[in-house]
């Protein structure tokens, strides 16, 4: 990698490319302990520079540093991918533990010294290309559950939507389901980008047929954020949700 990293986060994107981001240079992962009767945390020197992975690129050149933050991101920091493709970027714990060899113009230490509260977005190069972005307008209605109030995708089950795309030579390429992710400790538990088969595009309708996922053992039952790409560009996602032993609204929101 461009830089040493410890205690990162990695979000696999809808294009399959992956952001490593916070983190420290030096140290280990931990909780603060107890030097000369102070106590100081094991990481130091907050690693500020995101790293774009792209898996497909020619062999040395697959990391790229992206724009780097002002606010150090260390013990008990998130990032996760929101349903418009950005990156939510959050947390810091034992925030005020720290040194740094940036000084106060470089580095925005926390406000609440103790933990940061803060929230920042990460946005990759492609997400600004607007023109190329592919974005659902409808999606067949015969799909929908009014109970959740969510289209259901059913397994190896024809998916028909709408999408719109501002230039008249592009279409999409792909689709993609993400599952949401659950992340702690550097370590996301429900990471999942799964692909689908294209069975038909109508170019000129800009209607497409997508298939869902062959089986349970490749997407599990639940909740996903449904992407269309064009080439590595993707578009806003709407929810999904695959039918089986999954959470529905009732079980999550509990009665009045």
């Amino acid at each position: 990698m461009p830089l040493p990293r410890v205690m990162g986060d990695a979000v696999i994107l809808p294009n399959g490319h992956v952001v490593v981001l916070n983190g420290a240079v030096k140290g280990t992962a931990g909780d603060g302990t107890v030097i000369n009767k102070v106590r100081v945390n094991q990481a130091n020197e907050p690693n500020l520079w995101p790293v774009l992975y792209d898996p497909d690129a020619p062999y040395g050149s697959r990391m790229k540093l992206m724009a780097r933050s002002r606010i150090p991101r260390l013990y008990h920091s998130t990032a996760l991918l929101t349903p418009d493709g950005s990156v939510l970027v959050a947390g810091c714990d034992r925030a005020e533990l720290f040194w740094s060899s940036l000084n106060d113009t470089e580095i925005s230490r926390s406000p609440q010294k103790a933990a940061d509260y803060r929230i920042e977005m990460f946005r990759p190069p492609y997400w600004f290309n607007e023109t190329a972005k592919p974005q659902i307008v409808s999606i067949n209605n015969a799909t929908w559950d009014p109970e959740d109030a969510v289209n259901v995708m059913q397994y190896g089950a024809p998916f028909e939507l709408q999408y719109s795309l501002s230039n008249a030579t592009h279409s999409v390429t792909s689709a993609v389901l993400v599952a949401p992710g659950t992340v702690t400790h550097s370590t996301n538990m429900n990471q999942r980008v799964v692909g689908l088969e294209i069975v038909s595009q109508d170019l000129g309708a800009r209607r497409l047929v997508l298939k869902g996922p062959p089986n349970i053992n490749i997407a599990p039952p639940g909740w996903y954020m449904l992407f269309l790409l064009n080439g590595n560009v993707y578009g806003t996602s709407v929810w999904v949700r695959l039918p089986g032993n999954a959470p529905r609204l009732d079980y999550l929101v509990p009665p009045n």
